[in-house]
């Protein structure tokens, strides 16, 4: 009788044992399925990620190929100040224009500011501003209108400012491929002597503007002709 109860025990604790076993192998099988469920799911969206990616260079590589590929240039002065290029064929372009006009104004109200001490470092370091054969005629216009006689010999002082905005008369090409802008604005030149004697006279500033390349002026541009004009008195 014990050797059959301990057999039965023994046969019980095995059915136990194997029960166990059984239901560990269960969850261990679910755990190893729901880990590969969760890898099939990573690669499925890892697989539309690339789709997407591969998809949208596609549709840039196809648009770069439609699209006419447009080339900017950038130059900069020697302050690092960037300054605009635009081809012969643009022009008139109303950057270039609005550029243009500024710095007309700037170059002939620098070359008319000048004083005793400093008329003649004034005078050459406006060169750049003027084309060669443009700077010779403005050395010529401050001799003539006596300029020079007021202020280097008489001791007096110079200063001018626009009186109003530029205007850009025309556009000019030429047969040579050259681009040049006519420009006008009103001017005033004050003459100072002393601290309360001064003299004004309105002028009439007219200038031809020519585009160069960056190697003759850093600019771009260049006056090349400069007249000045007294405006009539009313």
């Amino acid at each position: 009788m014990r050797l059959l109860f301990w057999r039965r025990r023994t046969v019980r604790r095995e059915a136990e044992a194997v029960s166990r076993l059984g239901a560990v192998m269960a969850a261990v099988s679910r755990s190893e399925a729901w880990h590969i469920d969760q890898h099939r799911a990573w690669r499925r969206v890892a697989g539309v990620a690339l789709a997407g990616q591969a998809l949208t260079i596609a549709a840039l590589v196809a648009w770069m190929g439609m699209r006419e590929t447009v080339y900017v240039a950038v130059a900069t002065d020697p302050a690092g100040r960037t300054l605009p290029i635009v081809s012969a064929e643009a022009a008139g372009a109303d950057d270039e224009v609005g550029f243009m006009l500024t710095w007309t104004v700037a170059a002939v109200t620098e070359a008319f500011t000048m004083g005793f001490h400093d008329y003649r470092m004034r005078v050459e370091g406006v060169r750049k501003r003027f084309t060669d054969d443009g700077y010779d005629s403005y050395r010529r216009m401050l001799e003539q209108s006596l300029v020079f006689q007021r202020v280097g010999s008489q001791g007096q002082a110079v200063s001018a400012v626009a009186r109003g905005a530029p205007v850009l008369l025309q556009v000019r090409h030429f047969e040579n491929g050259g681009v040049g802008y006519e420009v006008a604005f009103p001017l005033l030149l004050t003459f100072w002597r002393g601290e309360d004697e001064r003299v004004e006279e309105k002028l009439r500033a007219k200038a031809l503007v020519m585009r160069l390349s960056r190697s003759e002026r850093l600019d771009g541009i260049a006056v090349a002709l400069l007249h000045l004009t007294r405006e009539a008195r009313r």
